[in-house]
């Protein structure tokens, strides 16, 4: 079975092929930052992403909310008292499903998550991860060509973030949820994305400018992607995955 060489442990990935030519020749050259890129603010709104949703199978879109590396949600310490002081029991059984949530390695550090209040009511929790963490970087230094990969996360209790891998295969991403379509926004700054290539099921690109600057939004379910450990892997009909990443 023939082999695809992917560059990233992402699930959904965007390839974003930068055209700088033709800009008026007074113009500076393009530099995209070459690290990830950080969660828009005030300050920054430019070279950043902006927003990340979840959309479960037949549901509605979950906006989720950036929490830095050691932060969480603030605790609703507020009480609710009642007047009525009439009870009621119920005798009857309730037998809840069994649900084994699997358990996953952590990786590399991150700088935080994006992630719901409501993750675990929410059934996102189903395959082990807390959240998501959407790496916007170049290819590399020397090309402003970009990537963007969504990758799972798993929060300590230090509320210290790192991505979820593969219990077995601590060095890949661990599977995203292939039932939940993923959105995101990210914005652009000068690039003028030529091609938009996504790596997922319905995926949908879109690139947009406005005031010389510009965003690019996708959205996609994940799915298995074999990983080449090299390129020769890709060539012929006897190369094998190191791995396999959703």
């Amino acid at each position: 079975m023939k082999k695809t060489l992917i560059a990233g442990i992402s699930a959904i990935a965007m390839v974003a092929s930068l055209v700088v030519a033709g800009l008026p020749a007074a113009q500076a050259a393009l530099n995209v930052p070459k690290n990830a890129w950080p969660t828009c603010t005030l300050v920054r709104t430019t070279y950043c992403v902006e927003s990340v949703s979840v959309t479960p199978a037949g549901g509605s879109a979950i906006a989720l909310t950036w929490l830095a590396d050691g932060q969480n949600f603030p605790v609703d310490t507020a009480t609710v008292t009642t007047s009525d002081s009439s009870t009621a029991s119920d005798s009857s059984t309730v037998v809840a499903p069994v649900v084994t949530i699997p358990t996953l390695a952590t990786g590399r550090a991150i700088a935080g998550r994006w992630t719901s209040a409501d993750w675990s009511t929410q059934g996102l929790d189903l395959l082990g991860y807390g959240g998501l963490y959407v790496e916007a970087k170049t290819a590399n230094e020397f090309v402003n060509h970009l990537f963007i990969n969504v990758v799972p996360t798993l929060t300590d209790s230090a509320n210290k973030v790192k991505i979820a891998t593969q219990i077995d295969n601590n060095k890949y991403a661990a599977n995203l949820d292939s039932e939940l379509t993923i959105s995101v926004v990210v914005k652009t700054g000068e690039i003028k994305a030529g091609v938009l290539v996504g790596v997922g099921t319905n995926f949908t690109g879109d690139y947009s400018t406005a005031n010389s600057q510009s965003t690019i939004r996708f959205a996609g379910s994940p799915v298995n992607v074999p990983v080449a450990a090299k390129s020769s892997d890709c060539s012929g009909e006897t190369g094998v995955a190191v791995a396999s990443v959703r």
